[in-house]
This record gives structure tokens, C-alpha cells and sequence, in this order.
């Protein structure tokens, strides 16, 4: 038998191997490690149906994943299928996690607000530690044609005693990446969904090219309450804005060229209006009738920001530095902490 002969059947006999590893043994032994290491993290028991693994296309598949919110008859996050393809090589090359697809559908999320503001997820939420100062390598991935196919979000809002929907919601991003990365193929970017039962749509305008392919979006919005939608917010502030409206006539460029990375560029206005800050005691910190800033070009996956011009129109600044040296404007958005009480002096030994 040749040596040539040998190399072929060895192959061959490799990926019968894998095949049946991937296809038949590996999911069994990960799907219970998996469930049992998200209910652990999350506290929430979760499940889930069926895995998929396919070791020839580098994919996964999630069927029917369910987290538990307790004491709720609803689930807090479910979805029917989670579909993910990586490109292994490119990973390995890149030292890097690079996904090709991500594709989520019928995601459902459920979140209630509780009467003393806090969520049903305040307990996810990472806490403040001290960091050990260590400078440490970021990590590097590329997510690419990320979608998500017929969402649906349920608001409980206990202190206002309302409800919020968001049904038949659906993206499209063609990538979130923090490095160079370059796919043949990209999902155009889009945003549609229902939301309190009217329809929010927000879809790109393509050009195609021999050599590049570029899409645009026109946002426009007028008089957005900018506060009511910060009392959504989990994280407290020590400030309160009493009052601020937003109006935008941006329009956002995604331009894809064959021999380069995708580019993202935000051209146009953004004015704020009525601004009215105070701090938790109701002093005045800041009053600004109007605030205007036009982008000539703004480059956010690059840091290449290029504004035209900035208007600002008859601020107020209320400055103040307190009896123990502290200025106002440096604690807006620190939390507040309890300073530790001293320690009482050990009686004596006798």
C-alpha cells in the first residue's frame, strides 16, 4: 500500500471520527455542563431542549433555551434557536474570536421594574470592586452577521404600574469587532419592531459597487423626553435631570470595500434642548437652553471623530466645592459608598 494511499485512508478514517465525536457523543456531555454552569453563575435555573454540533461547518446550535425568573410564570430570557458558525482558522491566525453568523430566533426577554426601582436583573449587574492596577491585553474578537429574527420584550413597570411591549422585533448588524477583519459576504443593517403597537422600522439604502458596497440611513428624531426614558436606567446617578430634549438629523454611512475593513461614519446634527441638571438636593448645576453639534464625520469603530461645529447656547454652571474638599461636578456619576466606621480600640489585656 502506498504511502499516498495511507495519508488518504487515515484522513478519512479522522473525519468519520470527528463526524460521529461532533455529531453524536459531544452534545450529550456538554448540554447538562452547560446548563449547570449558567444556572450556577445566573442563579436562574436554565435549560435546554437540544445541541447541535456540526465539527465540519465549526457550528453550534442551541434549541428551545429557557432562564427562569423566579416567581414568575414567564420566563426571564428564552429563545427557539441560537445558531453559531466561527471560522477557526481565522481565529487561530488572529489569536482571536472570530464568528462568520450569529443568528437568533424568536428571543424573548422578560423584565419587570420592582416598587423599590430595582430589576428583575439588578442582581447581574457587576458590582464595584477595586481592580488590581495590571494592565492586561484586550480581548480580541470579531463578531460578524449578527441577527436577530422576531424578538419579544415584556416591560413590567411596578411603581408606574404600566406595561411596556416590543413584538416582532428584528436586526440585522453586520459586525461589532474591536480588530481589522474582512468577510466576502455581510447582512445589511437594519432595525423593525412594534413597540406599544406602533411600528418602528429603520432600514438601510444600499448602493452596490464592482469594487465596494455602501448603505445609509437617515434618523431622524424630534423632541425625544430624554428623562423619561433615564428612569429605565438600573444604574443610580447622583444627579437628577429634570428636564432635556433630543432632536437628530444624523444620517449613518456603512460602507463595505473589497479590499478593506467595513467603515462606519455618522454625518450630520444632534441638538439637545431645555437642559436642566440639578444634584439629589435640588441645587442647580446646570441650565443649558440649547446645545448643537454638527459632525462633519464621526468614525466610531476607528476613534475619528471630525465635528463641524459646536453651538452652545446661554449655560449655566453652578460650580461647588463642599467643607470637605469634594466638587460637585466630580461626583455625578460616582456611586456613593459608606465611609467604613473606625475600629474600636481592643480592651487591654489584664
Amino acid at each position: 500500500m502506498s504511502i499516498l494511499k495511507k495519508i488518504v485512508i487515515g484522513l478519512m478514517i479522522f473525519l468519520v471520527v470527528l463526524g460521529i465525536a461532533g455529531f453524536f457523543i459531544a452534545p450529550p456531555l456538554v448540554k447538562p455542563y452547560i446548563m449547570k454552569k449558567m444556572s450556577g453563575a445566573l442563579h436562574r435555573k436554565a435549560s435546554i431542549e437540544k445541541i447541535i454540533i456540526n465539527p465540519y461547518a465549526v457550528s453550534i446550535t442551541l434549541k428551545k433555551f429557557s432562564l427562569e425568573d423566579p416567581g414568575k410564570p414567564k420566563p426571564f430570557v428564552a429563545f427557539d434557536e441560537l445558531y453559531v458558525n466561527a471560522d477557526l482558522s481565522s481565529s487561530i491566525f488572529r489569536r482571536a474570536l472570530i464568528l462568520k453568523q450569529t443568528t437568533l430566533t424568536n428571543p424573548y426577554v422578560g423584565i419587570s421594574r420592582k416598587p423599590d426601582g430595582s430589576y428583575n436583573f439588578s442582581d447581574l449587574l457587576p458590582k464595584d470592586e477595586a481592580k488590581p492596577e495590571k494592565e492586561e491585553k484586550p480581548f480580541l474578537f470579531s463578531l460578524n452577521n449578527i441577527q436577530i429574527i422576531n424578538g419579544n420584550i415584556d416591560f413590567e413597570d411596578g411603581p408606574k404600574k404600566t406595561n411596556h411591549t416590543v413584538r416582532e422585533l428584528n436586526v440585522s448588524v453586520p459586525f461589532i469587532s474591536n480588530i481589522e477583519y474582512h468577510l466576502e459576504k455581510y447582512v445589511e443593517p437594519k432595525f423593525s419592531a412594534r413597540i406599544n403597537d406602533n411600528k418602528f422600522e429603520l432600514v438601510g439604502k444600499t448602493r452596490p459597487f464592482l469594487t465596494s458596497r455602501a448603505t445609509s440611513f437617515d434618523v431622524d428624531i424630534q423632541d425625544l423626553d430624554i428623562p423619561y426614558y433615564l428612569n429605565y436606567v438600573p444604574v443610580k446617578m447622583n444627579c437628577q435631570l429634570k428636564s432635556a430634549r433630543l432632536d437628530t438629523r444624523m444620517k449613518i454611512n456603512f460602507i463595505m470595500n473589497q479590499d478593506k475593513s467595513p467603515a462606519l461614519t455618522l454625518t450630520g446634527g444632534v441638538t439637545l434642548r431645555k437642559i436642566v441638571l440639578d444634584d439629589m438636593q435640588n441645587n442647580k448645576i446646570l441650565q443649558l437652553p440649547s446645545l448643537n453639534v454638527d459632525m462633519a464625520s464621526v468614525e466610531p469603530f476607528v476613534s475619528n471623530i471630525h465635528l463641524a461645529s459646536i453651538a452652545i447656547d446661554s449655560p449655566e454652571l453652578v460650580i461647588r466645592r463642599d467643607k470637605q474638599g469634594d466638587i460637585n461636578l466630580l461626583n455625578l456619576t460616582k456611586k456613593q459608598t459608606k465611609k467604613p466606621e473606625p475600629e474600636k480600640e481592643k480592651p487591654a489585656a489584664q
